[in-house]
């Protein structure tokens, strides 16, 4: 039987509506807390897209916190 340090990690992803952003930085703080929480045994990835007010096109960015993946996706905001 194979020990525990060989066993390749797990691989979680979150896609979630609610999560920290400059546009509501504590929306889903409770989603970035699991994930956190998940890092400590898989690799966690975040996938988030909000609507941002400020801005004429699409950004992405990228980050890292406390061992989990963080890509966000802000698109400009309409009134739809």
């Amino acid at each position: 039987m194979a020990s525990d340090a060989m066993k390749p990690r797990l691989r979680t992803l979150f896609i979630s509506s609610w999560f920290p952003s400059r546009v509501e930085p504590i929306n889903g703080i409770f989603v970035l807390r699991h994930a956190q929480a998940a890092a400590k045994f898989a690799d966690v990835t975040v996938l988030h897209a909000i609507g941002d007010p400020s801005i004429k096109k699409t950004e992405k960015t990228q980050s890292e916190e406390d061992g989990v993946k963080i890509y966000t996706a802000y698109y400009p905001q309409t009134s739809f």
